[in-house]
């Protein structure tokens, strides 16, 4: 592949077109006809006509639509053969970062040929660009955004850039159109490691992927589960999306490609409540309403290691933290019996002192990103951070919700903690000194499951009871 230029947009984007037509003949020159007929076999479909426009360069085309392309080009070898493409496979890998890189550039271009965006309709009706096209149309799931003009910029991309300044400025979170969710309920979440999509899952049996720039589904909903999805987790290369759910099953997607990479994980004997992938990728635990963790490899979905059985109860939740900790990688664990315990995943044995104690069942956990201290929500109301290998408290308890605490996150930076409460609202808290950041994020229909930032920390993402995503821009990375 050529290196990519560093020229304008435009220029850019002719020599991305350039480069995808030249791979396109050193794959054997398929028309497109056959393309679009082995992009079939997979979860996207592309049309003649979108292909063409993407290797004309008349537009970037969005990352899946990219992704089932290369596929489709690699899916067979000189001999004709069919071939296994992974999502860890080098010219993917290479395609992806460019582009990344492009997307950026063509983000970057299109906020300034946007004055409009300063001054967006009003956040709290949730306005929209007059004239622009929210719907992917049907069959043509390649058409992704067009190439930079005012009158064609997602509404969401707008807001996302306009609300972000308006919240430095203001200096508190401004609230962004709701995704659609599941009906019945969103009770699950998780942005992928490049922050372009958002994974949700919920009460219809369902994960949907979602762009994040667009506000768009990505490609229809995954729906191997056969009950309620709880959980989700992306590994940290965004190659694999792990699952769980009511049908006792942990499952391993090809985020991209749209499929399972292994059987499904059977060994729970009770609902999955919650996935969660090592710094490393190498390693998944799941959490059960059996009592149990397990840990599984992702590669193979085969176990890796005992199984964590010292909980006395429904274990709720699942974190890893980073490689960098004190004691390197932990495994923290929650749930019914109202404690926290620290693992070696890698010996399956408890570290530190006794377990960390709430007064109800504990709901959810999250590492700071160095590792150094464990954040706690339960249904005591209140929210704790600990030193996780001692158990002593790192801070005062965060203590303004009015009902259980469902959900906590530290944002990337590891200075505000995001808390979800069946009291209906979100808050945002100091991590160092426990003070609440303004008033709560109201979430009015229904109790809020789950809560994540994006990768950049610019996004706040809630779900909740009533089957929406909630988004928020925020002002500490704005």
């Amino acid at each position: 592949m050529a290196e990519p230029s560093h020229g304008t947009y435009d220029e850019q984007l002719r020599a991305f077109a350039e480069d995808l037509r030249k791979l396109r003949i050193d794959h054997g020159n398929p028309t497109l006809a056959e393309v679009a007929r082995r992009s079939s076999k997979g979860s996207r479909n592309l049309s003649v006509a979108a292909l063409s426009e993407a290797l004309a360069g008349k537009r970037l085309p969005r990352l899946d639509f990219l992704v089932a392309f290369l596929r489709a080009l690699l899916s067979v070898d000189e001999a004709g053969h069919p071939v296994a493409v992974q999502g860890s496979s080098p010219v993917l890998t290479e395609w992806r970062a460019r582009w990344r890189n492009l997307e950026h550039l063509r983000q970057q271009t299109s906020r300034a040929a946007a004055p409009a965006a300063d001054n967006p309709t009003s956040a709290e009706g949730h306005g929209e660009v007059e004239g622009e096209e929210h719907a992917v149309p049907p069959g043509e799931l390649a058409a992704g955004p067009q190439e930079p003009s005012a009158e064609r910029i997602s509404g969401l991309q707008i807001l996302v850039a306009a609300h972000a300044r308006r919240a430095a400025l203001d200096g508190r979170p401004v609230p962004l159109p709701a995704l659609a969710g599941h009906p019945g309920g969103t009770w699950g979440l998780a942005f992928s490691p490049d922050g372009l999509a958002l994974a949700t899952g919920g009460a219809d049996k369902t994960v949907q992927l979602w762009d994040t720039a667009t506000g768009d589904p990505l490609g229809a909903p995954l729906a191997e589960h056969s009950g309620g999805v709880l959980g989700l987790a992306f590994s940290p290369d965004g190659a694999l999306l792990a699952t769980c759910g009511q049908d006792q099953t942990v499952r391993i997607w090809d985020p991209e490609a749209g499929h399972l990479t292994t059987p499904p994980l059977t060994a729970h004997q009770g609902a999955v409540l919650a996935v969660a992938f090592s710094p490393g990728g190498d390693l998944l635990a799941s959490a059960c309403a059996d009592g149990t963790v397990r840990l599984w490899n992702p590669a193979t979905g085969h176990p890796a290691g005992r199984t964590l059985t010292e909980h006395d109860g429904e274990v709720h939740a699942v974190a890893f933290s980073s490689a960098d900790g004190p004691r390197g990688t932990l495994l923290a664990t929650a749930g019914d019996d109202r404690t926290v315990r620290i693992w070696d995943p890698a010996t399956g044995q408890r570290v530190g002192g006794l377990p960390i104690e709430h007064t109800d069942a504990v709901w959810g956990v999250s590492f700071s990103p160095d590792g150094h201290v464990l954040a706690s929500a339960a249904g005591d109301r209140s929210t704790r951070t600990w030193d996780p290998l001692t158990g002593r408290p790192a801070g005062p308890p965060l203590v303004k919700h009015t009902n259980a605490v469902w959900a906590v996150a530290f944002s990337p930076d590891g200075r505000v903690l995001a808390t979800g409460s069946a009291d209906r609202t979100v808050r945002l808290w100091d991590a160092a000194t426990g003070e609440s950041l303004g008033p709560p994020l109201t979430e009015p229909d229904g109790r809020v499951l789950d809560v994540a930032f994006s990768p950049d920390g610019s996004l706040l993402a809630a779900s909740g009871e009533d089957g929406t995503v909630r988004l928020w821009a925020l002002p500490h990375l704005a």
